[in-house]
């Protein structure tokens, strides 16, 4: 009998079920990552979703999985990207974990989901997550400052449209200090 390593057994299961799709979209589709995380527990009966969402994402960094992908979805995230800008970068001064990290692991990614949808109620959380996953090593990020303010003032007062632009663009409604 072998014993399964968990590289073998993220690698066997990321390969049993993308369908040509990118190590992160099969973490942050949530349908992809269940069927993912079905496949590691076929494999190696207690692996956390944690551990084996971040040993993909390392095999994709460390380029151990090779070219799998063929099926690239391109997504235009200009209309909701800033309410993925503000719930990453609370969850990143929250939790003091990369979006990465956020997104790997179960509980923080709910935080997360929570957070973006109360900012774009109307967008799925795989686009949400895909946006904030787009932002990274780009330097796109609200200054902590500036997020960790639109947060506070979102979750504490009502919603007003805005007169306040961001990045060039004028969400619908955002977040203003109640008067």
């Amino acid at each position: 009998m072998t014993v399964n390593t968990l590289r073998d057994v993220v690698k066997a299961a990321f390969i049993a079920i993308h369908c040509g799709r990118s190590t992160d979209d099969v973490v942050i589709n949530p349908e992809l990552n269940a069927a993912f995380i079905s496949e590691c527990r076929k494999r190696l009966i207690d692996v956390s979703e944690f551990a084996a969402n971040w040993k993909l994402m390392n095999l994709r960094k460390s380029a151990s999985l090779g070219d799998v992908t063929t099926d690239r979805v391109r997504i235009d995230h200009s209309l909701y990207e800033h309410a993925s800008q503000i719930a990453a970068r609370f969850m990143e001064d929250k939790s003091e974990l990369t979006i990465d990290r956020v997104l790997c692991d179960p509980e923080a990614r709910s935080h997360f989901d929570a957070i973006a949808l109360s900012i774009a109620p109307e967008v799925s959380v795989y686009q949400l997550r895909k946006a904030a996953l787009g932002l990274r090593g780009t330097g796109v990020y609200f200054s902590r400052d500036l997020a960790g303010e639109m947060a506070r003032v979102y979750f504490g007062a009502r919603l007003l449209p805005s007169k306040i632009f961001i990045f060039g663009f004028l969400p619908c409604f955002l977040p203003v200090a109640c008067l």
